[in-house]
């Protein structure tokens, strides 16, 4: 699930901490995980099912202590409720959301009748 992005260069920063990498090879930008996908380009998945993060590999130990879980076959981090999210951005371990993925997540931050998740604070 790789999909090639067209960054400009001013914008490189911006795609980087929205989960965009960079290949040498090919000069390019590049989605290849769930969460870069949704932030970065119009791809937008039928429903949300998980509350995807951008987190740091040498962050990885403090993320799982803070309810952060890594799905191998999607190769991205996951906030296991809508608090550890929260805590995961608060804390500084994940990176902020942009307001497209935000958005995207919305439904799954407020739904309050499925084990865990309650009402989000959307002002990060």
């Amino acid at each position: 699930m790789r999909t090639t992005l067209n960054v400009k260069y001013t914008e490189k920063d911006a795609a980087r901490a929205s989960g965009a990498k960079w290949d040498c090879k090919t000069k390019s930008w590049y989605a290849d995980t769930p969460y870069a996908l949704v932030s970065l380009t119009d791809v937008q998945p039928d429903a949300p099912s998980r509350l995807w993060l951008n987190i740091a590999y040498d962050k990885r130990d403090r993320a799982k202590r803070a309810g952060g879980v890594f799905d191998g076959d999607a190769r991205c981090w996951y906030a296991r409720d809508a608090a550890a999210f929260q805590k995961l951005i608060k804390l500084g371990i994940a990176a902020t959301p942009n307001p497209k993925f935000m958005a995207y997540a919305a439904p799954l931050l407020q739904r309050e009748d499925d084990g865990g998740f309650a009402a989000f604070d959307t002002d990060l």
